[in-house]
């Protein structure tokens, strides 16, 4: 995807109607779609989706983790 050097140079357009409830959703939605800073909210981004599917076992969430099931288990409590 390509577009015209001179867009570099234009402001962003938002919606300015937005109420302040929608303007919170709106960044509450942001913040927890942004990627974790350090690695334990990496993890919990991995596997907080599976957990309701009855996923992932303790084997697989370490092997995502690539550290051992004793570390894993010495991280959680």
């Amino acid at each position: 995807m390509s577009f015209p050097r001179s867009w570099l140079s234009l402001s962003l357009k938002f919606p300015l109607d937005l109420s302040r409830k929608q303007a919170q959703h709106s960044a509450l939605l942001l913040r927890s779609s942004a990627p974790a800073h350090n690695f334990s909210g990496s993890l919990q981004q991995v596997i907080a989706p599976l957990l309701p599917l009855g996923y992932p076992n303790i084997h697989l969430a370490t092997e995502i983790a690539e550290m051992s099931i004793r570390t894993n288990l010495k991280l959680s409590t």
